[in-house]
């Protein structure tokens, strides 16, 4: 059986001490980073015009749906000019994202 003197003892506390501050450092790290992306996604969210929030909130509405631009014309109103420049606006800030090509892509909610 082993047995530990008391310096041993506190040595090996000591190490684990310090194995597990390290982990909540880099957790804490981490978390840091990840709230200035979320700052960034909120400023570039208070950016948006209005017709671009308009289609943000059509595809918050249904985000399982894998929209063409006709949809969302044909449920939102807005000229389709205007549709489109909105999903390049939402597609360049990475809130949405194109599946396909030409006249049958389609557009998609990011999580």
């Amino acid at each position: 059986m082993l047995s530990f003197t008391p310096s041993q003892k506190i040595e090996n506390r000591l190490k684990i001490l310090q194995g597990l501050a390290w982990f909540f450092i880099n957790i804490l790290e981490s978390s840091l980073a990840d709230i200035e992306i979320y700052r960034k996604r909120y400023n570039n969210l208070q950016k948006l015009s209005e017709s671009a929030s308009t289609v943000l909130n059509y595809f918050r509405s249904s985000p399982e749906k894998r929209l063409k631009v006709g949809d969302i014309v044909e449920k939102t109103g807005i000229p389709r000019r205007t549709v489109q420049y909105a999903l390049k606006t939402l597609t360049k800030q990475e809130l949405l994202q194109i599946l396909g090509r030409g006249a049958g892509s389609r557009y998609q909610l990011v999580f």
